[in-house]
């Protein structure tokens, strides 16, 4: 509740406000002086592009009590913009005689600006949710509210029926009971075409529209190269003796290879033999007897 009183301190409340009450008094203007719906439906459809980036150009009772049975307008916003839009009629009725001359004018059947006001405010709804394409927007509200009217033959503006002098007539409260109930058929028919809608996708194992994507798991990141740094700097001159890699024995295997003890015994008793070897033999000679 705070935070819709909150609206009521910010600049753009009141220019809404001031963009519905104009609104709604150009539209009462083309209600009463044209006489023709082909009028109040092209008016219309300016007015959303024109009024819509500002205040969403409602201009209707019925629309905004749609609105705010369909959760899509704040409470005290919306109550602001009901008085804002029949102070705006009724001063286009007080108006509209200095500009010319006033038909006279008669509310439709209960049954007609009920529906008529539901179709109305059932675009408006669609638009609003971006079901229809914003450049389109004012063409689908202008649409609907021409057909409407053609269909019904009644006002579908609870604020211009009371600017008509039509306030006890079914263009107040049938229209306004019209706009409440399609508004709340399209939330429930939204809600249930969403919900089939994200059970399509997640059993083909899409991502519902309107919901991130959930990223992959990141990898983890490869060490960081390090280069080693040298101990010492070995400068060219320096003979650096690597010693041989003994051959590695399986466990339970003998050692074909001698022991560092014997190999040592054996290349002492091969040099000895060799010098033995290198050395010249020695005759000997028998002293001849002395009696010889």
């Amino acid at each position: 509740m705070g935070e819709s009183f909150a609206d009521l301190k910010k600049a753009e409340t009141y220019q809404a406000l001031l963009a519905e009450l104009v609104g709604t008094g150009l539209l009462t203007l083309a209600a009463l002086l044209a006489g023709t719906p082909y009028a109040v439906a092209l008016i219309l459809a300016a007015l959303v592009y024109g009024l819509g980036p500002i205040s969403g150009a409602q201009l209707n009772p019925a629309v905004t009590l749609g609105l705010l049975v369909a959760r899509r307008q704040p409470v005290v916003k919306g109550v602001l913009y009901l008085v804002a839009q029949v102070v705006g009629a009724l001063l286009a009725a007080k108006v509209a005689p200095s500009i010319g001359d006033l038909g006279t004018y008669n509310a439709g059947k209960p049954v007609g600006e009920f529906v008529g006001a539901g179709l109305l405010v059932l675009t408006v709804v669609a638009v609003s949710d971006k079901w229809v394409p914003k450049a389109g927007g004012g063409v689908a509200i202008g649409a609907a509210l021409g057909a409407g009217l053609l269909l019904s033959h009644g006002v579908l503006n609870p604020a211009v029926a009371l600017a008509m002098g039509l306030g006890r007539t079914p263009a107040v409260w049938a229209a306004a009971l019209g706009g409440v109930a399609f508004a709340a058929l399209f939330d429930l028919l939204s809600a249930k075409q969403g919900q089939e809608q994200y059970q399509e996708e997640e059993q083909r194992g899409d991502t519902p529209e309107g919901q991130p994507a959930q990223a992959p798991a990141p990898r983890p990141a490869a060490p960081a190269y390090r280069p080693v740094t040298p101990i010492a700097t070995i400068s060219p001159s320096t003979r650096v003796m690597v010693p041989r890699a003994r051959p590695s024995t399986p466990r339970g295997t003998t050692a074909k290879h001698p022991t560092p003890a014997r190999s040592r015994w054996a290349s002492v008793l091969n040099l000895l033999g060799r010098k033995a070897k290198q050395q010249p033999r020695r005759e000997t000679f028998s002293r001849p007897a002395s009696g010889d």
